[in-house]
């Protein structure tokens, strides 16, 4: 596996340094070299392209992160690329001081680059040169400073690049590799020039060129035609670089001489990409001289090179640059020039635009997923509390019933307010006395006896008989918190409190509280959904209807069966979603009676799991206080199917 350590290569143009084209692949480690041919990028692409099916037919298995990572950001992904190198890192805590780490710091800091964010770019760039410095590996650590040098000359702060490109410069000379070491001279020339110091740009730039000449001439001995080629490629890159503080000091004939020379080299070699830009330099360079027919030309040849490249950034400058030298001889390509400069700086700023969105939802969906792990993480040290918590509920629970009862009786109005409450009353008093007070009970007599017996259980069977006391105790826990709702929601102190909130996170939520007790029947759980639709409701709320009807799907699905969740827009400003498990269903009659809170409708599960017949009251109550509406479609023996609909809903985070 090889380090992946690049940012944008650049150019300079108006005062500023731009990315000017997306470097190809090396295949050394510890970096990416914007050097490197551009045939070599095409062979690195086409493998990377090849392996795509092998790694997707390796399914479930586990897989290195670093190669997908890698694939992502070749393909322009970088949103994709950060994302899988956070997950990456957050899946194993030992990684975050391995080489493996240090090769998803590099991908995230050339991936934060490519989208603008260079405080980012500089923070995982500089966890690269922390390792390499830490390691001792200090061909590695060239790179690394190389890479921190650039990254901070793109952001506009070439004062903190100075002294990385300069440390760059001190590693390099002692390990005896003339082509980086002309690398780290030229990135000072790049730091000096954006620094306005164009004396010493010169002077690091003729370094950089006299280092390259010396390794063309080894490899001209040595007769290694690979060699010659790379070395001649790197110094004609060197001389183009060099061409920058030679303009800027007005010795143009030098510049022009460096300029041909790069030139020749890259058109014999094939190497497109500096192609382009030299041909783009000189454009530049014969037309501050008044030299309008050279600089046509050498624009008319950039602009053919670049358009087979579908390098944007490029084609713009050169487009507006193209304009402006035929406005006067033929104003009509002078026009089309600009608007296709126009239309290619509409589309980079749109791609942008998409990139940052994407990046920040990413960021996001990473925090919560942070979240939730948290989360998790503290479920497993209060499960010991469960059977505690449930007794203080259940006190509560008395208490609030004799507060109800005192309240119903001092606030007669008319009679018919009174026979409500006095139902109302007595269902709560019947699922206290016997839906909670019979489990107690139960529950209190296996306990102590489970407590006699424990020193000599099997752990297998102590396990079983703990999961069962749990699912027990949180049976019990939906029934108060059903009667709390549904209790609260009969008082006048009741009171809707919405909040803008995704619906398909808040089914996912819903899902992973049940996921235990669904696996328990071995039963599958789908969501089917739009992404990105929102409603604007009382989550709280929401979620008591939803987990009862969850609830209900499992207790009432059959053991290896599915429950299907989906969320859809049956029409403008409504949200619906529907709940449907194959299991025991329903006839008409048994249906009628579901509703109803004075006759309520209760029958065991498909495994015998007891309930109250109080959960889709409940869940009807709090429907309509929501503004929506609960439905149900069932057919005995193959199917059942609520559906709750609520208004108010978006897909573009909008509140209506």
């Amino acid at each position: 596996m090889y380090a992946f350590r690049h940012i944008p290569n650049l150019g300079y143009e108006n005062g500023a340094y731009k990315p000017l084209f997306k470097p190809p692949l090396t295949t050394k480690k510890h970096y990416f070299c914007s050097d490197m041919p551009r045939p070599v990028l095409t062979q690195i692409t086409a493998i990377l392209l090849a392996l795509l099916p092998a790694l997707a037919a390796r399914g479930q298995q586990p897989q290195d992160p670093y190669p997908i990572a890698e694939s992502q950001y070749m393909a322009g992904e970088y949103s994709k690329a950060i994302l899988t190198s956070l997950d990456g890192l957050s899946k194993e805590p030992a990684l975050s001081d391995s080489a493996a780490a240090v090769e998803l710091y590099s991908i995230l800091g050339a991936s934060y680059s490519r989208l603008g964010d260079f405080d980012k770019a500089a923070d995982y760039m500089v966890l690269c040169y922390d390792y390499d410095r830490n390691s001792g590996d200090a061909q590695g650590l060239s790179s690394s400073l190389i890479n921190l040098a650039s990254v901070y000359v793109y952001a506009g702060k070439p004062q903190i690049a100075e002294q990385y490109a300069l440390q760059a410069i001190d590693n390099e000379k002692t390990l005896n590799r003339p082509l980086k070491l002309a690398m780290a001279y030229g990135k000072a020339c790049d730091v000096y020039h954006a620094l306005g110091t164009q004396d010493k740009a010169l002077m690091y730039a003729n370094l950089a060129v006299s280092t390259a000449t010396q390794a063309y001439n080894d490899a001209v001995q040595s007769n290694d035609s690979t060699a010659i080629q790379n070395a001649e490629n790197a110094l004609a890159i060197r001389r183009s670089q060099r061409a920058y503080p030679l303009v800027a000091l007005e010795r143009y004939t030098e510049a022009l001489e460096d300029l041909d020379y790069s030139y020749k080299v890259f058109n014999r070699n094939g190497n497109r990409q500096s192609l382009a830009i030299v041909n783009f330099q000189l454009a530049q360079l014969q037309m501050s001289q008044g030299n309008t027919a050279k600089a046509v030309k050498y624009g008319t040849e950039a602009y053919q090179v670049t358009q087979s490249l579908n390098d944007q950034p490029l084609l713009e400058k050169i487009c507006r640059t193209m304009a402006s030298l035929v406005s006067e001889s033929d104003p009509a390509k002078a026009l089309e020039y600009m608007e296709s400069a126009s239309a290619i700086s509409d589309s980079i700023r749109s791609r942008e635009d998409r990139n940052r969105l994407a990046l920040y939802e990413i960021e996001f969906q990473t925090e919560r997923n942070r979240h939730t792990i948290e989360l998790l993480n503290q479920k497993n040290y209060q499960q010991h509390t469960q059977i505690l918590l449930l007794a203080v509920i259940t006190v509560l629970m008395l208490a609030i019933a004799v507060l109800l009862t005192i309240f119903y009786r001092r606030s007669q109005r008319d009679r018919r307010e009174m026979e409500r409450l006095n139902r109302q009353k007595d269902m709560l008093m019947s699922i206290i006395s016997h839906d909670l007070r019979s489990p107690a009970i139960a529950q209190h007599s296996a306990l102590r006896s489970f407590s006699n017996v424990i020193d000599q259980l099997p752990p297998d069977q102590l396990k079983s008989l703990s999961k069962e006391l749990e699912q027990q105790a949180a049976t019990e826990v939906e029934l108060i918190e059903n009667v709390l709702r549904w209790s609260r929601s009969k008082s006048s102190d009741y009171h809707i409190v919405p909040v803008r909130f995704n619906l398909v996170d808040a089914v996912r939520d819903t899902v992973a509280k049940y996921s235990y007790t669904a696996s328990q029947k071995d039963l599958t759980i789908t969501i089917d959904g739009l992404e990105s639709l929102t409603v604007f409701s009382d989550r709280d709320t929401f979620m008591v209807i939803l987990r009862n009807l969850l609830s209900n799907a499992i207790k009432f699905s059959f053991p290896g069966g599915k429950i299907e969740i989906t969320t859809q827009i049956p029409a403008a400003d409504n949200a619906r979603v529907t709940v449907t498990d194959h299991g025991m269903g329903l006839t008409g009659q048994e249906a009628a009676l579901l509703f109803n809170p004075d006759n309520r409708f209760v029958r065991k599960g498909s495994m015998g799991e007891s309930g109250s017949g109080l959960g889709l009251v409940v869940c009807q109550d709090m429907a309509a206080a929501l503004g929506g509406t609960i439905s149900l479609d069932s057919k005995p023996g193959n199917y059942t199917s609520f559906s709750i609909t609520l208004p108010n809903s978006t897909q573009d985070g909008q509140e209506n």
